[in-house]
């Protein structure tokens, strides 16, 4: 593959806008010198690696996330259900009293 269909593919790649320009920028430095020495590999593929731990580093935090909101929900349930006893409870007592209430006026 020559290097100018690697700057392509780069450049359509989901990399991080700092990451894509620079590969751009040791890419076009390489193809005016017409080739790729071992110090630009090097630094390409560090760049690559450093991008797919970010990317790792991301998905791992929404994952976390995730968890968390379904923490959230859990707990949000739960406190609907025990509010919404208490409610029933607060009703089942109203009209207990409002028919001892009703008896005692009688």
């Amino acid at each position: 593959m020559d290097l100018q269909k690697i700057r392509s593919l780069i450049k359509e790649a989901d990399f991080s806008g700092e990451a894509k320009e620079k590969m751009v920028e040791i890419l076009d430095k390489a193809i005016e010198k017409g080739g790729l020495g071992p110090e630009e590999k090097q630094r390409l593929l560090g760049i690559i690696d450093l991008e797919i731990e970010r990317e790792n580093l991301e998905a791992d935090a929404l994952e976390e996330i995730a968890l968390a909101l379904k923490g959230f929900t859990v707990d949000v349930e739960g406190a609907t259900e025990i509010a919404a006893e208490e409610i029933e409870k607060t009703e089942e007592d109203f009209k207990e009293n409002l028919e001892t209430l009703k008896r005692e006026v009688r």
